[in-house]
């Protein structure tokens, strides 16, 4: 019994031994990268021979090719993703544009046929003009002077273009 209490703390003391020596080696090995990491940083450089910076400034060049190789495959995935969503919204645009112009040429047609024709009202003839720009309607009507004396019109009456702009008149008529 004295042997194998003798072999277990034998067993015991090397296992404490070992894990005593992995934590030293750890320790160790914290230390020289902190002072590693440090160095990468430009800081505690003073120690450091010529050769150990040419070494430094060879691994920071590597890890600087490393990280703008990086970058640029970054860049270059963002610029197909936003070049596939320019093609989406391209072709989205083409397809809007084609049924817009379907819309305004359904409304330009609707137009035609109820406003298209002239007609004639008590006298007075209408005409419709359509803009191609903007679509919007514009309707003129026409009638027929007063031959009655320099009487002036009532404040009812439709004034002119060359009234209300103050422009001076046609002396003859002409023929629409």
């Amino acid at each position: 019994m004295e042997e194998e209490a003798a072999v277990a703390a034998a067993a015991w003391l090397s296992l404490v031994r070992f894990w005593q020596a992995e934590a030293e080696r750890l320790r160790e090995e914290l230390h020289n990268l902190q002072a590693n990491h440090r160095q990468l940083l430009g800081q505690n450089l003073s120690g450091l021979d010529v050769n150990d910076l040419k070494d430094l400034e060879n691994q920071l060049g590597t890890s600087l090719l490393d990280i703008r190789v990086k970058k640029d495959q970054i860049l270059v995935d963002q610029i197909e993703e936003l070049k596939r969503k320019e093609s989406i919204m391209h072709n989205e645009n083409v397809e809007l544009k084609h049924e817009l112009n379907t819309i305004r040429q359904e409304k330009v047609n609707l137009h035609r046929k109820v406003y298209g024709k002239q007609e004639l009202n008590a006298g007075q003839s209408s005409v419709t003009m359509n803009s191609t720009d903007d679509e919007k309607e514009i309707r003129l009507e026409l009638s027929q002077p007063q031959v009655a004396g320099n009487k002036q019109p009532k404040a009812t009456e439709f004034r002119g273009f060359d009234e209300i702009h103050d422009l001076p008149k046609m002396s003859e008529k002409s023929d629409l």
